[in-house]
């Protein structure tokens, strides 16, 4: 799911631009050197990127408390989508699952 971004403290300025727009999640900026940052979104299997910039490098996982955690190298044009169906068959909700139980089995 996509929230709306509400920042407790100033963001860095590296450049970075993130923005929502109906259901999409939008990651613009240009960076010499690799950035990561933490995004206020919860983490899931299900979400999706498209970087329009084949040259660029946007890589997800989980990060601290859950969250979407996007490394990103080059000039980033991308949307971040949460996408799953039945007529997909990546089984994200299951991988999700799984993975919410090793969190619960580590603590």
């Amino acid at each position: 799911y996509l929230y709306e971004l509400i920042p407790v403290s100033p963001p860095p300025d590296d450049g970075l631009s993130i923005y929502i727009d109906k259901s999409v999640l939008k990651v613009q900026g240009k960076f010499d050197k690799p950035i990561e940052r933490t995004i206020p979104v919860e983490f899931s299997n299900c979400l999706r990127v498209h970087n329009s910039n084949p040259t660029a490098s946007v890589a997800m996982s989980r990060g601290a408390e859950g969250m979407l955690l996007l490394r990103l190298s080059g000039e980033i044009d991308a949307k971040i989508e949460y996408r799953n169906s039945i007529f997909q068959f990546v089984n994200c909700r299951v991988r999700d699952f799984i993975d919410y139980q090793k969190l619960v089995d580590a603590s």
